[in-house]
C-alpha cells in the first residue's frame, strides 16, 4: 500500500535535516509503530505519510498513485484517520458531539451519525459519560474522545501519534487490544517511544536522527531484506544500525 523513498526532509528554519534515507514498505493491512526517542522525526514522518507535509525530497507512493498526485481533501475524508497529539476538541461540546462533529462531511442522517459516535464511544470506554463537556474531561478521557473521533470516520489508514501516552496501564492495554482489532482490517501506524511502552513482538520501524536504524516488518511471509524458501518478492529493504541488508 505505501512504498516510502524520502531522500530528504529539511527543516528551512535552522536548516535542520529531519529524516534521511528514509526507504521502507507498508502492507496494505496490519499494526505498525513508528519508536524512536523525542527528536528522532517520528512525527515528521508520520505527517509525510498522512499528507499532512509534501516538503520533502523524494516520492511516497500510496495505491500505486504518488501521495502528492492526489486531492489532499479526498485522502482526509476516504482514506486517511488522524488522532494527533494536539486533540482539538471543542471545550463547549459534549463528548458525543465532539465525536459527530467529525462525521459532518459525510452524507450521513444524524441518526447514522449518531449510531456511529456511540458505537465507538463504546470501543474506547467512554460511553457513560458521553454527555459530558470535553472541558470537564482528565487528559487521558480526552485523548479517548480524540481517538474515537477518528475511528467514526471512514478510512483505511488510521495514523496514531503516541495515542497511550496518558493512559493508564489498564485502559492503555484495552487500547491496544482495540487497535490489534482494527489492524485485521486496516493499516495501522503508531508512533511510541519504545519497545517498553508497547511490548515485545511487535512490527516497529524504529529511528535516530531522522534515519531508520531497525526495521522489522514481515510482509507476504517473508521478513524484510531476508532470504526466504518460498519464491515470493522482495518488498524492501531491513535496515540496522543504518546497514541495508538488501539486494
Amino acid at each position: 500500500m505505501f512504498d516510502v523513498d524520502i531522500k530528504n526532509k529539511t527543516y528551512k528554519k535552522g536548516n535542520v535535516v529531519a529524516l534521511k534515507d528514509v526507504k521502507f514498505k507498508l502492507p496494505s493491512i496490519g499494526l505498525v509503530y513508528l519508536i524512536g526517542e523525542s527528536g528522532s522525526s517520528k512525527s515528521t514522518l508520520l505527517r509525510c505519510l498522512a499528507a499532512l507535509d509534501d516538503s520533502y525530497e523524494g516520492n511516497i507512493i500510496y495505491n500505486s498513485k504518488r501521495l502528492k498526485d492526489y486531492f489532499i481533501s479526498d485522502l482526509h475524508l476516504f482514506e486517511f484517520s488522524l488522532c494527533l497529539q494536539d486533540d482539538e476538541l471543542d471545550n463547549y461540546l459534549s463528548v458525543i458531539d465532539n465525536v459527530m462533529i467529525g462525521l459532518e462531511l459525510y452524507n450521513y442522517s444524524y441518526a447514522r451519525k449518531k449510531k456511529k459516535a456511540l458505537k465507538v464511544l463504546e470501543e474506547v470506554g467512554l460511553l457513560g459519560i458521553k454527555d459530558k463537556k470535553v472541558s470537564l474531561l482528565s487528559g487521558g478521557e480526552r485523548k479517548r474522545v480524540s481517538l474515537a473521533r477518528a475511528l467514526a470516520k471512514e478510512y483505511n489508514v488510521l495514523f496514531l501519534d503516541e495515542p497511550l501516552g496518558p493512559l493508564h496501564f489498564e485502559m492503555r492495554k484495552k487500547m491496544m487490544d482495540l487497535f490489534e482489532k482494527i489492524a485485521k482490517t486496516k493499516l495501522v501506524i503508531i508512533i511510541a517511544h519504545n519497545v517498553k511502552e508497547i511490548g515485545e513482538d511487535k512490527n516497529i520501524i524504529k529511528l535516530k536522527d531522522g534515519r531508520i536504524v531497525e526495521n522489522n516488518l514481515v510482509i507476504n511471509d517473508e521478513k524484510i531484506g531476508e532470504k526466504s524458501n518460498v519464491n515470493r518478492k522482495k518488498y524492501s529493504c531491513c535496515v540496522k544500525n543504518n546497514q541495508n541488508f538488501c539486494k
